[in-house]
């Protein structure tokens, strides 16, 4: 019951800051995508599908969370795209306070897909 909780808290925060972030800035523009990069992808994606694996209720990532890493792999073609979702990632990552750093860092590798960025509170997204 503890873990059904904390996942609804979890995904609450999620949305909330999803809203917000929507409602306040317009989407990452990208020179090479046809569309803005909307960070939605990543909030879906990284966040809600994989809020069990990053706040430590899973020992492993589910299959489903590693589909949605690989969904935003997809959409990160290029080097302007990576940084976008790089930057949307730690805009909302950096406000979680249950997220599990070590978790976020290890989930491209648990996953076995390269994002082209390393999920980490520390990450420069630039570089």
């Amino acid at each position: 019951m503890k873990k059904v909780f904390v996942t609804f808290v979890a995904l609450l925060v999620v949305f909330v800051l999803t809203v917000t972030a929507s409602e306040s800035k317009p989407p990452v523009t990208t020179n090479s995508a046809p569309n803005d990069y909307n960070c939605s992808q990543v909030m879906n994606n990284l966040f809600v599908s994989c809020v069990d694996y990053l706040i430590g209720g899973d020992a492993v990532p589910s299959g489903v969370c590693c589909q949605s890493v690989n969904a935003v792999k997809a959409s990160t073609q290029t080097q302007i795209q990576r940084v976008a979702a790089c930057m949307c990632y730690y805009n909302v990552a950096t406000k979680l306070p249950f997220l599990l750093e070590d978790r976020a860092g290890s989930l491209s590798t648990s996953c076995a897909v390269d994002l082209g960025f390393i999920m980490s509170a520390n990450t420069d997204c630039v570089k």
